[in-house]
């Protein structure tokens, strides 16, 4: 006959919530042709503000200066009315610092793509 096999389930930790120290928040809906950064400021007035990011799909990135911030906004903001709509506002797990990497790695594939073209144009 067979083997009895005893199945024991592995000890996990808690995985830490990536959004626990965010200082960015997600808002949705952010209608890029009928809404400037402007209006999307005001929302946020009292607040630093250290960047803001539109997307089409009606939807942005808050960068705010700390985790406290985000985490008011979310509070505040979450099911607010803006513009006729009724805001979804919720902390992220982008950064700044992932931002400008991002940005970096795209700068440096925009300057190898022109140094290809002018080579290629050389020969």
């Amino acid at each position: 006959m067979g083997s009895v096999v005893t199945v024991v389930p592995a000890k996990t930790s808690p995985k830490p919530d990536p959004h626990e120290n965010s200082s960015v928040v997600f808002v949705s809906p952010i209608f890029r042709a009928s809404t400037t950064k402007q209006q999307i400021r005001e929302l946020f007035a009292g607040l630093k503000v250290l960047r803001l990011r539109t997307y089409r799909n009606n939807y942005a990135y808050v960068y705010l200066d700390s985790p406290v911030a985000a985490q008011k906004v979310v509070k505040e903001k979450n099911g607010v009315e803006f513009r006729g709509k009724q805001l979804r506002v919720a902390l992220s797990t982008r950064s700044l610092a992932k931002e400008r990497a991002r940005a970096e790695r795209a700068k440096l594939l925009m300057d190898a793509h022109s140094f290809n073209k002018k080579q290629a144009h050389k020969k």
